[in-house]
């Protein structure tokens, strides 16, 4: 019985099932781009509640069913190897401290059709977050494909250039947290790039950054928002979002139109890193959004979050716990207002909003992960 092999995994709907290297062990399974980059788990869970499918009408699928509704849909060589597998996932979870009723396997059966595809991409984009990060899935025929594309590395590149003592000014500092600003005007407005340095015990980069990420969890960290509308969403490492914000008198309400883009991009991922992801945010122009009141004012914006995994004392990372691992955080900001704000104000308010954000954003990523297997 396997401990340790190859199989195919559903990476995305472009780019189908994909060869990856598992290995079972101490009562979990973990996955790697191949047997050669072993150092860089790319998802690893604990077999307790995991619920096995083997389908009746394909004699190689095998559905691995997660708590937190993650889904691994994967293939064997053929039925011999599944069936292999199979024991092997069962053996396994015999053999570690968990209940055997904690693990179920099940058959069911599937017309195989060419629909397919559909039925498997669905589950898949609800879980990206903690999926296949291996390839862009933004097509290249969307129509901001190239400025996502050169925006977002762009941007990965200037997060990752550090912060110049003789350029940036420090305004809030709170344990690992530092915040730095550089004071610019543009038409009259401040514009004030910003860059912030955070590092965070017990989650994975890709934890952090699905919360950041992910449209469902906005208004739960974000309290100057009123409403978040996906108006497109052409992948899914890819969405336009409406954004209306909460007014703050003198000023006028604002609202922000943005494309948000997530990829993994390991290599940039400093040398002590596991991977690294960035999240970016810029505003576009749309004829088809107008502005909700005439009063209201969008704002223009270039927000990028990167984070890296760190790993204590070079452990696997099939082998990690919470208790393992990091996450180094850098945030970049540059807002234009759109319309008038009183400068002092606005720069007194940024400097208690932005380190309150950090913190607000973080603590919520926490007391989400907390009870939750590590994902990676």
């Amino acid at each position: 019985m396997p401990k340790c092999g190859v199989l195919k995994k559903y990476t995305n709907f472009m780019n189908g099932y994909q060869d990856r290297y598992f290995e079972i062990r101490n009562g979990r399974i973990a996955y790697f781009y191949s047997k050669a980059d072993r150092a860089n788990c790319r998802g690893q869970f604990s077999m307790k509640n995991v619920l096995v499918e083997a389908h009746m009408d394909n004699s190689r699928d095998l559905i691995l069913r997660f708590p937190g509704d993650i889904v691994w849909y994967l293939q064997a060589e053929d039925a011999v190897a599944r069936d292999q597998w199979l024991k092997a996932l069962t053996k396994e979870h015999v053999d570690s401290d968990y209940s055997s009723a904690s693990t179920t396997t099940h058959t069911h059966s599937r017309n195989p059709s060419i629909s397919s595809a559909t039925e498997l991409r669905l589950p898949l984009e609800k879980n990206l977050p903690f999926g296949c990060f291996d390839h862009v899935q933004l097509p290249g025929n969307y129509e901001l494909h190239a400025e996502v594309e050169e925006i977002t590395m762009q941007q990965l590149r200037y997060a990752m250039e550090g912060v110049d003592n003789s350029t940036w000014t420090l305004f809030a500092e709170d344990g690992q947290m530092k915040m730095f600003k550089r004071e610019v005007e543009m038409d009259g407005l401040p514009v004030d790039p910003l860059k912030a340095l955070h590092h965070v015990k017990g989650v994975s980069a890709l934890e952090y950054m699905h919360y950041f990420f992910d449209p469902r969890y906005k208004k739960n960290w974000d309290h100057t928002l009123e409403a978040v509308s996906v108006l497109d969403n052409p992948s899914p490492d890819t969405a336009l979002l409406h954004q209306r914000h909460k007014t703050i008198w003198p000023a006028a309400s604002r609202e922000s139109l943005f494309w948000t883009h997530i990829r993994r991009v390991d290599a940039m991922k400093s040398p002590d890193a596991a991977d690294l992801y960035i999240v970016c945010n810029k505003d576009v122009i749309r004829e088809d959004v107008p502005l909700g009141t005439s009063s209201s004012v969008r704002v223009k914006l270039t927000v990028s979050m990167v984070c890296e995994t760190l790993i204590a004392g070079n452990k696997p990372a099939a082998d990690c716990t919470r208790a393992d691992v990091s996450c180094r955080i850098l945030y970049v900001s540059c807002v234009h207002p759109g319309g008038w704000v009183p400068t002092a104000a606005l720069r007194t308010v940024y400097k208690k909003e932005y380190p309150k954000f950090l913190r607000t954003f973080t603590e919520f990523v926490l007391s989400n992960v907390k009870d939750k297997p590590l994902a990676m």
